[in-house]
């Protein structure tokens, strides 16, 4: 663990960042969980200085992270032969909770969102056997599914602050411009009750997104494989916001990794390394910073400090202000 100047507070290394979360304070400091590629899939709990807490390995490949209110670690898992499986964990062992449920989802598991009343949004890397569970994880909800939701998964879903769930997913079966999806239901109901909007196209090739937040009135952003990202209607998804649209792009590389602060700001961060802080309507670039190495993930702590990830293993903790 070392120091550095400009943005970086604080750094450590840990291996193939997959995932980065934030654990609310319990006390004085807020813990951050990351998950990564080292060991066959490992999640660690580090201390608000990056310092070792509590760390598990051999989840299989990748691994995916959600946090309820009690600060459990629910772990969702792709063994990279089509399967995949979901736990809930104890936050200061990683042991799985007694009489809790989890077992095998018969599908990668890719995205985990998690509600106000603590049930669990499980979305697929293949379209199949979405579902939303019950807190403890041992049954679907009424409801809940599973769903089916595409063909090529779901990369990333957020929950607005009324709870209606929001997710982007893909659809090779529809026309180009179609195929490219962002969706909206509300807690508990994965059926056709909310509006899914595409994505559209550009040039004759579909725009599928790559990872969604929401801003503190539920405004969604999207990071696109275009290496655009937009701001959607919090509500009937479209790009009109009220007779305007707002984006920013392209970027000089793969978007991989995206927040948003607690004023709105949009934090981006690219395959080639750049971190970028733009105005929360996206038309303002307000701080950017290279040389982060590949960026795979990012978390925004309660003071707005930023945490990335990158492929080569190494966690930083940024002050972008």
């Amino acid at each position: 663990m070392g120091k550095a100047t400009g943005w970086v507070r604080i750094s450590c290394s840990i291996g193939l960042v997959l995932g980065v979360w934030i654990l609310p304070a319990t006390g004085q400091f807020e813990r951050i969980v990351v998950a990564s590629k080292a060991e066959n899939g490992q999640v660690s709990v580090l201390t608000g200085s990056l310092g070792p807490q509590v760390s598990i390995s051999g989840l299989g490949g990748q691994v995916v992270l959600g946090v309820q209110s009690d600060n459990s670690i629910i772990t969702g898992t792709d063994d990279g032969a089509g399967n995949g499986g979901f736990n809930k964990r104890d936050p200061l062992t990683l042991a799985v909770i007694p009489g809790s449920g989890g077992g095998g989802l018969g599908a990668p598991v890719r995205t985990i969102a998690v509600f106000s009343n603590d049930s669990v949004f499980i979305g697929s890397g293949n379209g199949t056997n979405n579902q939303v569970r019950n807190a403890d994880l041992t049954a679907i909800i009424a409801g809940g599914g599973p769903a089916l939701f595409g063909d090529e998964g779901l990369p990333d879903s957020v929950v607005q602050s009324d709870d209606d769930l929001i997710f982007i997913y893909s659809n090779s079966a529809l026309a180009v411009d179609q195929q490219g999806r962002l969706r909206r239901d509300p807690l508990g109901s994965l059926g056709l009750t909310g509006p899914d909007e595409n994505l559209g196209a550009a040039g004759g090739v579909p725009i599928l997104g790559v990872a969604v937040a929401v801003q503190s009135d539920d405004t969604i952003v999207v990071a696109r494989d275009d290496r655009y990202v937009e701001l959607r209607h919090g509500t009937t998804l479209s790009p009109d916001l009220g007779g305007f649209t707002r984006s920013a792009g392209a970027f000089g590389a793969d978007i991989t990794a995206l927040g948003v602060l607690s004023d709105g700001r949009v934090v981006i961060g690219t395959s080639d390394g750049e971190i970028q802080v733009r105005s929360s309507d996206l038309q303002t670039p307000l701080v950017s910073q290279g040389g982060f190495g590949a960026i795979s993930a990012l978390a925004v702590q309660a003071d707005d400090d930023i945490v990335v990830g990158n492929q080569a293993g190494e966690v930083r903790v940024l002050d972008p202000s």
